[in-house]
């Protein structure tokens, strides 16, 4: 069900100070999340609000936790300026395991603020001391993070976002507001893509399967051809039709997809 909006009780929420043209522009995000159908409509909308609040770095996704052996992964990552870097090492170094404000958003929907959450983990351990210190490096000193769980769904989504000295004092009003219109929407368009991804895979062929099986082991269309005994014109005529039906345009995106989603190796 999309978010519904309520003008009068959005701007209502927000103190005094904000201006008029940053209620109106406020208002046209929150809108704008009802026709967020792709992750790059929804990334428009975290830069939207990024500029609107002069906020720091941002991201946002779909992350979930299995029941049985507790084991945590991230399904789904949009980042808008996060540096790399630090992204890349809270994911090797496995940082969810330390990270309290994660910790706090995959119990339940909430909203926090770091500096609240880091505070009410004093005294803080070495390894938390650590983190924070390393998050600190990054310029990821303080923000904002929410969460949104679906009862009966094991995945939620989530979404941060960086202050900044020049971030003014208002977004402790706002972001609550955007947050409960934006993780909803995102949840939900991860559900449709998810569904929207079987039914891609669902249209192949026995041959195509067999086909991107090769192609991910590095074989170009001849040597798939004299494998599988196939002529090398219907080999690409089988190619540019799974290109089609995996919504990909190259080799590349094709093995990539496949990977991710794990698709059977069919060797014939």
């Amino acid at each position: 069900m999309a978010f519904q909006i309520n003008q009068r009780a959005t701007t209502s929420e927000l103190p005094s100070t904000v201006t008029p043209d940053t209620r109106s522009t406020l208002f046209n995000i929150l809108d704008s999340t009802q026709r967020a159908f792709s992750g790059d409509e929804i990334r428009l909308i975290l830069l939207q609000t990024q500029q609107l609040l002069d906020l720091g770095p941002s991201l946002c996704g779909i992350a979930q936790v299995n029941p049985v052996d507790n084991e945590f992964t991230f399904r789904l990552v949009i980042n808008l300026n996060y540096p790399e870097e630090w992204v890349t090492q809270y994911l090797h170094n496995a940082y969810h395991n330390i990270d309290p404000i994660l910790k706090r958003l995959r119990q339940q929907s909430s909203m926090c603020q770091w500096h609240t959450v880091y505070a009410e983990c004093a005294p803080w351990s070495e390894e938390l001391k650590a983190f924070i210190k390393k998050a600190q490096q990054f310029n990821l000193s303080d923000g904002f993070s929410a969460s949104h769980h679906q009862k009966g769904h094991p995945a939620f989504s989530f979404l941060s976002y960086a202050y900044k000295q020049t971030t003014p004092r208002y977004v402790a009003s706002a972001l609550p507001i955007l947050s409960e219109a934006i993780l909803p929407r995102l949840l939900q368009y991860s559900q449709e893509d998810t569904h929207t991804i079987k039914e891609r895979i669902g249209q192949l062929t026995y041959k195509e399967i067999v086909i991107l099986t090769w192609m991910r082991t590095g074989k170009t269309n001849a040597e798939i051809a004299k494998i599988i005994d196939f002529p090398e014109r219907n080999v690409r005529f089988h190619i540019e039709q799974l290109f089609t039906k995996l919504g990909v345009t190259s080799r590349t995106q094709a093995v990539a997809f496949s990977a991710e989603h794990q698709l059977p190796m069919l060797y014939n």
